[in-house]
């Protein structure tokens, strides 16, 4: 096992620059714990170098998609996984062969962690205590329409010959969206226009 010690605040950029991970700490796939995910992919991450020696990019690439599929419930299709795997095979060597200043250059180089991850951390911090009073302040700041208690006209227009009402839900949709007797919702299939 050959440590570097600042091979952690490598995999930390990497990881916290992808894509995938920003959108699964974001919209929280993982549930309430995704940050905290994220976090630990980190740690496991640096030991799995740790551990296996001479590893090869695809393998890092599975070993992140297999994580990201089953801690964060992300499937990454598009390729990055590789990406990242190829760069952290590429840092790993230089850091363990002691070229710390090529590594430190190359992280340099990389760009800096996106707003996300600050935005959910702050987002975080928010929901604390009081959570009650951000409910309410944001309420507060809603502006509502008070234009009276006439309904807006619908207004028509023509496309191809057809008039078409512009209405956000139609009184067909409106139908079909019923409760039931348990009281869920049901959305019946509408029929085909012509």
């Amino acid at each position: 096992m050959t440590s570097c010690p600042i091979f952690k605040t490598v995999v930390a950029s990497l990881l916290n620059n992808w894509d995938a991970i920003q959108f699964a700490v974001q919209h929280r796939t993982g549930g309430p714990q995704s940050k905290e995910i994220a976090e630990w992919l980190i740690d496991v991450t640096e030991n799995y170098f740790y551990d296996n020696e001479e590893l090869e990019a695809d393998e890092v690439a599975g070993f992140l998609s297999t994580i990201m599929d089953q801690e964060l419930n992300t499937l990454v299709e598009d390729g990055s996984d590789l990406s990242i795997g190829h760069q952290l095979v590429k840092l790993y060597s230089l850091c363990v062969s002691g070229q710390v200043d090529e590594v430190m250059q190359e992280v340099s180089n990389l760009p800096r962690c996106s707003e996300v991850m600050r935005r959910v951390q702050d987002t975080d911090e928010e929901e604390g205590d009081d959570a009650p009073a951000l409910v309410a302040s944001h309420m507060s700041e809603l502006q509502l329409d008070s234009g009276g208690d006439e309904c807006a006209p619908l207004e028509f227009s023509e496309i191809n010959g057809i008039k078409e009402a512009d209405s956000t839900v139609s009184a067909d949709a409106a139908m079909m969206d019923q409760e039931d007797a348990d009281g869920w919702t049901v959305i019946r299939k509408g029929k085909k226009k012509r």
